[in-house]
């Protein structure tokens, strides 16, 4: 079964290995964090019925991508732009290996503003459900009564 932190671990590794020099942030960033850099956040998950033995599991996060500011906090608009479109291309493939699994992913764009541009990661694939385990106690005994006729 895949954990939501290995799917985060393999987005980060994908975003530091196309941006070598720039921080990537999990779920938070520091007050005075360095730009540029990228911010993925968790932002909810769903598990539904697939199968007996199987759930469809869908993972949304919301990534931020922060451009350097000048005097004023500007950013160059056409750096925002770039810079959303480059986390995009990364996963333009549609899929991510984590652990032994490739899952489905779609990058949409969600906006964009003065220094920062935002993007959309819904991933989607199956897992096992987990062990429930044995709902009922093994019988120490069994008493039958068999009749004739009747």
């Amino acid at each position: 079964m895949l954990e939501i932190t290995e799917i985060t671990e393999a987005i980060n590794e994908l975003i530091a290995k196309a941006y070598p020099n720039d921080p990537v942030y999990v779920n938070l960033i520091p007050k005075d964090f360095s730009r540029p850099s990228t911010l993925i956040a968790f932002v909810n998950t769903e598990r539904t019925d697939a199968s007996r033995k199987m759930l469809a599991v869908k993972i949304q996060y919301a990534l931020t991508c922060f451009c350097e500011v000048d005097g004023h906090y500007n950013s160059d608009t056409q750096a925002v732009t770039e810079r959303q479109d480059g986390i995009m291309r990364i996963f333009a493939r549609g899929y991510i290996k984590v652990a032994d699994r490739s899952v489905k992913l779609v990058a949409a764009s969600s906006g964009a503003e003065i220094t920062e541009s935002y993007i959309d990661l819904n991933i989607e694939y199956f897992d096992e459900r987990p062990d429930e385990g044995d709902c009922y106690p093994i019988a120490e005994s069994v008493d039958t009564i068999i009749t004739n006729g009747g």
